[in-house]
């Protein structure tokens, strides 16, 4: 696994953000969110959007 991935999964674990949450953030398919971090499928952009999302989902939950 990528370190980036490998990063992100323990930032969501210890923010209690799930691939399910993540992917319906992204408009993406649970499947697919599972077949990046499982390194089935490497898009060249997943680090930044991924990254970004968990972020913003961490900035919504801040702000409630």
């Amino acid at each position: 696994m990528d370190k980036w991935k490998a990063e992100l999964l323990v930032k969501m674990r210890m923010n209690k953000i799930t691939q399910r949450a993540l992917a319906k953030h992204m408009n993406l398919t649970e499947e697919y969110v599972s077949m990046i971090f499982n390194g089935k499928k490497n898009p060249e952009c997943a680090e930044k959007k991924f990254t970004n999302a968990v972020n913003d989902i961490i900035s919504e939950m801040s702000v409630r």
